[in-house]
């Protein structure tokens, strides 16, 4: 959903005297929605969201204590509730029913999904491994970089991102560019949405 903060309610209501909070609300209300959400026995109530703070910080650029704490704090300021012994390890469960009177529209967004960046540099090292005889090397730089692609790459294709590395590796064209990363990272969605070949038809 959308939100609309006047002004002078930004200015003068204590929950906004930090930025931080204010765009902690704003995106906690993108996933939100003015209906009931889910199915049952996982159905939640309008204007409730399962969020993992850690994942939200992913997509961010914030820390996961930063946006741990500016929840904590809007609840704090009555603008929402949140039950930690809900939904999955880590995940969050929040009510956003108090600024429901700042939040508009019918349309949301699918919450973030916690990564596991491991997971998926120990596969990328494995494939590339195999297909150039060499072990993938990344500094410190390179691995806090891929991370954040890593990410960006998983919130949009989900587990289809192991489909998409088995794809890249077998084809010889990427070899020219020695199987780089940041290619893998510009190419892989188109990967994933390339149409299959049709075989050969006798006419």
């Amino acid at each position: 959903m959308n939100i609309i903060l006047y002004s002078d309610i930004v200015r003068t209501h204590p929950a906004f005297l930090s930025p931080v909070r204010v765009g902690v609300l704003a995106h906690l209300a993108a996933f939100a929605d003015s209906a009931e959400t889910g199915t049952e026995p996982n159905r939640l109530p309008p204007y409730s969201i399962l969020i993992s703070p850690a994942a939200l910080a992913a997509t961010l650029t914030a820390t996961r204590a930063q946006i741990e704490n500016a929840i904590i704090s809007l609840g704090k300021h009555g603008l929402l509730t949140v039950d930690k012994t809900q939904g999955l390890r880590g995940e969050w469960l929040i009510d956003l029913a108090k600024s429901s009177p700042y939040m508009t529209g019918d349309s949301s967004l699918p919450a973030p999904a916690e990564v596991n960046i491991r997971s998926l540099m120990d596969y990328w090292d494995k494939m590339h491994t195999k297909a150039t005889g060499i072990k993938y090397m990344r500094s410190q730089s390179d691995y806090w970089r891929e991370q954040a692609d890593w990410n960006k790459l998983y919130q949009a294709m989900g587990d289809e991102i192991f489909h998409a590395m088995d794809m890249f590796f077998s084809d010889i064209r990427f070899s020219q560019w020695n199987y780089a990363f940041k290619v893998f990272f510009k190419s892989a969605i188109r990967l994933i949405n390339k149409p299959k070949k049709e075989g050969w038809k006798l006419r």
